[in-house]
């Protein structure tokens, strides 16, 4: 168990006792190599998982084509030489689906919960398509979405929220509730504490232990998917 900081109100007032989420395993109770971080930067791989998260995407939309959404249909859209470096990386991740500035579904884990990442991306994918705070997606849609892909790095305690940046993630907990606010979600860092104390169902004045969350992020139009 360690100490977190307490914020009420976007101020710090004393402490709370918060366990310590331990976040982007590999191979155990680890961190992941800095290489596969570098590897995840590179635009060629991010286009491959973004196609990817499309192919599910279409798979799960489309009546048709749920047979082709298995545990296995990874291997049926990866390169060979892409899903090998992959297949040994573990980290949570967040897909979320967009259509212009309207967010369609998002869905994702702070800590892995697949044997790889490839395949948490294919779980993520699936889930924000079932996303039941907004609308079913529709076949007629698929052409025009936007796919954001978030791969969790780590948490740190953050003791002044003011220090939070654009790029970084916000998760904000209070016993058993949390909220996640994901990187360009908003740029104020008060206005994104609110937001993820709503996020956690608590009130705005309510104390909470809060972390930053450092991460991978791209975003890619499904109109640029068609190439690489």
């Amino acid at each position: 168990m360690v100490r977190r900081p307490c914020f009420e109100g976007g101020r710090k007032r004393g402490w709370i006792v918060a366990a310590m989420v331990v976040i982007g395993i590999k191979g155990g109770w680890g961190q992941v190599a800095e290489k596969d971080w570098r590897l995840l930067e590179e635009p060629s791989i991010q286009h491959h998982l973004a196609r990817l998260a499309y192919a599910v995407i279409v798979a799960t939309v489309c009546p048709n084509a749920k047979s082709f959404c298995s545990p296995t249909f990874y291997r049926l859209t990866l390169p060979k030489g892409v899903l090998a470096s992959l297949s040994s990386l573990r980290a949570g991740c967040f897909v979320t689906i967009e259509r212009g500035a309207k967010v369609r579904g998002c869905r994702g884990t702070l800590q892995p919960t697949q044997p790889n990442l490839v395949e948490e991306i294919v779980r993520a994918a699936m889930a924000a398509c079932h996303d039941r705070r907004y609308p079913p997606i529709t076949p007629a849609e698929l052409p025009h979405l936007s796919i954001s892909i978030t791969v969790v790095k780590g948490l740190t305690p953050l003791d002044d929220i003011r220090t939070l940046r654009p790029d970084e993630g916000l998760v904000v907990r209070r016993g058993e509730k949390v909220g996640i606010v994901l990187p360009y979600e908003g740029k104020d860092p008060m206005v994104r504490l609110a937001w993820g104390k709503r996020k956690a169902g608590l009130q705005e004045d309510a104390p909470c232990a809060i972390w930053r969350l450092s991460c991978v992020r791209w975003k890619i139009k499904v109109g640029s998917l068609g190439s690489q």
